[in-house]
């Protein structure tokens, strides 16, 4: 849901499978915190937990946990997007 993709496509039917590859760093939390939004996830962790489902990069503060983001990560995604004219997220390579 947070993705915007088909379930078919991400492959995440229940709470227990999780997003991979690309589909982890692109969801819309993501977008939103990438334009200087505060995100945050409040709800019951069973059935829905950012972390549990490997959103990357999605939320500052989900069900009580608050995302650990370096200064340095924090400079290079303002760097990013004062040179990008559209926002859109790249996965990490390694």
């Amino acid at each position: 849901m947070y993705t915007g993709k088909a379930a078919s496509v991400t492959r995440v039917l229940n709470p227990s499978n999780i997003l991979r590859g690309v589909d982890a760093y692109q969801h819309l939390p993501g977008i939103l915190h990438l334009q200087g939004y505060f995100t945050e996830q409040i709800a019951y962790p069973y059935f829905v937990d950012a972390y549990r489902q490997n959103m990357i990069n999605a939320f500052d503060n989900a069900n009580g946990q608050m995302a650990s983001v370096s200064v340095y990560l924090k400079k290079i995604n303002q760097y990013v997007r004062m040179i990008m004219p559209t926002s859109f997220m790249i996965p990490p390579t390694g």
